[in-house]
């Protein structure tokens, strides 16, 4: 009974797409159909269920809605031949408005039809009947406690110049009256029916429904596994987890580079540190070489300094120099063992001069000598 957008638009929401598809009744079948009977209700029918009272119903629904229609009509007509009740000496229309008003209730008859027809879900109903109990209220009490009365002067201004519009005024007084009335009665109805245990708003018949008044559940009617709702609701679903995976990836690929970034690093780190490893081992080594050239040389001064003292023993006191005198008083053997001291002292001094750059060398130490 409509697209989905109709469909969703009178049951409030996308429930609908699951609800049993309904056909319409035949005239025959407007006074022997009852819905309450067709279902599985281990119960006693309620009085609102009763066949009586939904063909009552039926034919109240359809009467109400074309009188309804009809006095939009007459709202139309009446106020179009009555164009010159504005222009009366007692400023009639200005005070009581009948005019105005027929086109205000030919507006709001118009929409008290389409609001009849709009629900197909007990929810969306009581919706209804709260719209149009707020509707009606205006004029209801506009005509009915605001200008009950007419004075006597536009009574008969009325009645003579826009005989029209006034009987308009008369008879929709009543009806909208009548209509306030009927909303209230269905309003009762709905809530007077009795509730099943567990059983959902939305799947609860109701009487002032088109869809439920004048319709049935279609017997070849299979439940769908999918609906139009859903499958758009999925897709959207998968596009967002189609997102998701496609930033998980790009993730994994900036980690998976990272990670190879570090593997790079750690290599070179790596090779860096094997650099490192053979310069401290060749460094070891040039210190061990030096220190055990120092213990060499230890040992040589040692062994100067035991020939040096054993000189000094051999020359004696007379070789003893600590004063002027003693000089002129060497012999010559006390001279060729002072030359032989100092010949050694030269040795050593051109050995120190000989050695110490490559000991210099070793260590890395350049002191601009090239020997």
């Amino acid at each position: 009974m409509g697209n989905c957008s109709i469909g969703s638009f009178r049951h409030l929401g996308t429930d609908f797409e699951r609800m049993p598809d309904r056909t319409f009744l035949s005239f025959r079948e407007w006074f022997t159909y009852n819905p309450y009977v067709d279902t599985v209700y281990d119960r006693v029918l309620h009085w609102s269920e009763t066949l009586r009272m939904i063909v009552f119903l039926r034919v109240l629904f359809i009467l109400v809605l074309l009188a309804t229609l009809t006095f939009s009509v007459l709202g139309v007509v009446a106020a179009a031949f009555g164009s010159t009740c504005s222009n009366d000496t007692y400023d009639c229309e200005g005070t009581y408005f009948l005019r105005i008003m027929a086109f205000i209730h030919a507006g709001l008859y118009f929409v008290c039809c389409v609001l009849m027809l709009w629900p197909a879900a007990w929810y969306a109903a009581r919706i209804r009947d709260l719209i149009l109990a707020i509707l009606l209220v205006y004029p209801v009490a506009y005509e009915w406690v605001i200008h009950i009365h007419f004075s006597q002067k536009c009574h008969d201004y009325y009645e003579h110049n826009c005989h029209s519009i006034y009987l308009y005024h008369n008879r929709s007084k009543f009806y909208d009256l009548c209509l306030l009335s009927m909303v209230i009665f269905i309003e009762i109805l709905a809530v007077a029916n009795p509730e099943e245990d567990g059983e959902d708003s939305k799947d609860r018949p109701d009487l002032s429904v088109v869809d439920y008044l004048f319709g049935k559940e279609n017997a070849e009617w299979r439940r769908p596994l999918l609906v139009s709702s859903k499958v758009k609701e999925y897709s959207g679903d998968i596009s967002k987890w189609r997102e998701v995976v496609h930033q998980r990836n790009k993730s994994l690929e900036s980690a998976v580079e990272i990670a190879d970034k570090q593997q790079q690093a750690s290599s070179e780190q790596a090779k860096l540190l094997g650099k490192y490893s053979n310069l401290i081992n060749e460094t070891t080594e040039k210190v061990s070489r030096a220190s055990s050239l120092l213990d060499k040389q230890s040992t040589k001064i040692g062994e100067l300094n035991d020939a040096v003292n054993d000189v000094i023993k051999a020359l004696g006191s007379s070789a003893d120099i600590s004063n002027i005198g003693s000089a002129f008083s060497m012999t010559g053997a006390d001279c060729r063992a002072w030359a032989l001291v100092i010949f050694m002292c030269l040795l050593v001094g051109v050995g120190i001069l000989v050695g110490l750059p490559k000991w210099l060398h070793l260590f890395h130490i350049e002191l601009g000598i090239d020997i």
